[in-house]
């Protein structure tokens, strides 16, 4: 999923100044931010070397949206995974290595 399809798919709808920017332009500023080549502060340079004037303030709250949606996208595709990993098997059997597991590490945790 793009970062728009993610915050635009986010059950609350808020409206970011950000996604009235040129697609190609949002998205060579999500990928420069992921990469980690460029700042907040630097992509609101980067935004009016090229006309267009956002704060970074207003860019930071866009990319916070983005990740916070990607963590959310990444949990479900994991919890599915797991869920169909698990799906059809003993439940009684899975019970008992939950339980098993869970007294491992409590146990483990205990001061020695």
């Amino acid at each position: 999923m793009t970062h728009r399809e993610l915050v635009l798919s986010a059950r609350k709808k808020a409206r970011f100044h950000f996604l009235q920017l040129p697609e190609d332009l949002q998205d060579e500023v999500i990928e420069r931010l992921d990469g980690q080549t460029l700042t907040l502060e630097g992509a609101s340079d980067f935004l009016a070397a090229r006309g267009h004037t956002l704060s970074h303030e207003a860019i930071a709250a866009y990319y916070r949206a983005v990740r916070r949606e990607r963590r959310i996208h990444d949990s479900t595709q994991e919890l599915a995974r797991v869920f169909e990993a698990y799906q059809g098997q003993d439940l009684e059997g899975n019970l008992k290595a939950l339980t098993n597991f869970l007294i491992a590490t409590a146990a483990s945790q205990l001061p020695k």
